[in-house]
């Protein structure tokens, strides 16, 4: 695997899509949760940024969700409970919560799911 155009090319790897991850799939909330902070931390690795004002409807699933607020503040509700969320931040979504969620600020946010959102491989 490479996450970066600089490792495919020092790892060897032709391909078009090589070095442009989107989604990481991982084996574990823990094993994503621990992943994830390396990447993004020690790697500068890129995740998902959020608009001011931008909002998530409220849905729910059969995953275990964990987000963590990297910028920004985000306003997140889980089963009705609402909390702003700043930097460093995790929310534990438990399986089939509702939830929903709005930036009150530009946001960067980064999620971990288990299992694997199904709608995201091949993204």
């Amino acid at each position: 695997m490479a996450i970066s155009k600089e490792a495919a090319r020092v790892k060897g790897f032709k391909s078009e899509v090589a070095g442009k991850a989107d989604v990481l799939i991982v084996s574990s909330i823990e094993a994503g949760n621990i992943f994830g902070k390396a990447l993004t931390y020690y790697c500068k690795y890129r995740v998902a940024h959020i608009v001011m004002g931008a909002k998530v409807p409220e849905h729910s699933h059969k995953n275990e969700q964990i987000m963590q607020v990297l910028e920004g503040t985000f306003e997140f509700t889980v089963n009705g409970l609402t909390k702003l969320c700043k930097p460093d931040d995790l929310v534990v979504i438990p399986p089939f919560a509702t939830h929903s969620g709005k930036a009150l600020t530009p946001c960067k946010l980064m999620d971990i799911f288990s299992p694997v959102r199904e709608e995201y491989i091949g993204v």
